[in-house]
């Protein structure tokens, strides 16, 4: 089977409403499904989450791909890396999912009995909570805990005050049964997420993201040496030399992958590898919509030291362009429903006035909340 054509295909979807990370409020989220075709018919699909270099992808790479075999994906991953492969990780994981789909489809497999088979039948799933005033964040969560939900990554660190007092809130009116991790997207610097962890590591918080800035592994050795909560990092760490740098290194005390971000699933696969030898289990990342959401499970599903829940952002989003709308969780679990490929299929009619949103958006810069009304009054 050899690559005929890649198609990509930009849409926006919006949030249910505005959420607000460490560095800025989203109202909305504009992805590229990619599209890539064989030349006998077949056709598998990815996602590209956050992606700013389509010219790079459109014009170095997929000239590049035309014409190879759809199996040849170490081939075509060093092939990849010499055409300039820190300019587009996220790209290449949107491809390689394509790939992975296909084949999937062709030999009528999931995904997760190309890489390894199913070793757990489902995953817990950890929703992200975004920075909002304490009292929301704390209904939303007790919400989610009513149905299933057990596990919660919050959003921190624009001010460690206000997310000491939200992790104290949460012990307080919610308990001490459901797991609490912070993830913090580098904002802090060493003495501050000292303080932090003083202050809060009695509200038996599972474990900490990324609290420091990128490239401080020093001050991450340092932090891990008087911390008794757990750290992890993945806004850096997308490449498996970085991770065997910091696990060598003893700079982390949990691996995590971003199937998105670290270059598809085959280089997550080795990331986790590389975990497991230095004794890590490893925390899985979603991306944004269904279609990453089902590959971080066919990789959680199918890696023994994956034991973290999937952190998700899915639960966010208004809507998605798969046949029969968004993913559900079955009490805060997602399991895999062992259909060929990723498991999942296009809704075109969706993806065709999510493009139009994407379109409209692009054009005035901008997202006004009635382009949302829009869309929901278009799909009933």
């Amino acid at each position: 089977m050899k690559i005929k054509e890649i198609k990509l295909h930009n849409f926006t979807i919006p949030l249910k409403e505005p959420k607000t990370w460490g560095w800025g409020t989203r109202r909305y989220s504009s992805t590229i499904l990619v599209e890539i075709i064989d030349d006998e018919g077949s056709i598998g699909y990815g996602e590209i989450d956050y992606s700013n270099n389509q010219y790079f992808l459109e014009n170095n790479i997929i000239p590049e791909l035309i014409g190879a075999s759809v199996y040849d994906l170490e081939k075509l991953y060093r092939k990849y890396l010499k055409l300039g492969y820190r300019l587009g990780s996220l790209e290449w994981s949107g491809i390689q999912t394509a790939l992975y789909d296909l084949i999937g489809k062709k030999l009528n497999i999931p995904i997760y009995n190309l890489i390894g088979g199913l070793y757990r039948e489902k995953v817990k799933i950890a929703p992200t909570i975004s920075i909002d005033e304490i009292d929301k964040n704390v209904i939303e969560i007790k919400d989610l805990k009513n149905k299933g939900f057990a596990a919660f990554n919050l959003k921190a660190g624009r001010n460690i005050n206000h997310d000491i007092e939200l992790v104290k809130t949460i012990r307080e009116e919610v308990g001490y049964e459901i797991d609490i991790s912070l993830n913090f997207n580098m904002l802090l610097s060493l003495p501050t997420a000292i303080t932090f962890l003083r202050k809060a590591e009695k509200y038996d918080i599972e474990f900490i993201f990324t609290p420091l800035e990128k490239g401080a592994m020093n001050g991450y050795r340092r932090l891990k040496a008087i911390s008794s909560v757990p750290i992890s990092i993945h806004d850096e760490l997308t490449t498996n030399e970085e991770v065997a740098r910091y696990c060598f290194n003893e700079a982390m005390d949990i691996g995590s992958v971003y199937v998105g971000v670290t270059a598809g699933i085959y280089e997550s696969k080795k990331v986790c590898a590389t975990c497991e030898a230095y004794a890590l289990p490893v925390i899985p990342l979603a991306g944004e919509l269904g279609i990453n959401q089902v590959v971080c499970l066919h990789l959680a599903c199918s890696t023994p030291n994956v034991i973290y829940p999937i952190h998700s952002e899915y639960l966010d989003f208004s809507d998605d362009i798969l046949i029969g709308g968004k993913i559900k969780f079955d009490n805060g679990f997602l399991s895999p429903t062992g259909k060929p490929g990723i498991g999942v299929e296009i809704d075109w009619d969706k993806l065709a006035l999510y493009k139009e949103l994407y379109i409209k958006v692009k054009k005035n810069n901008s997202f006004d909340e009635k382009e949302s009304e829009f869309i929901t009054y278009s799909m009933r």
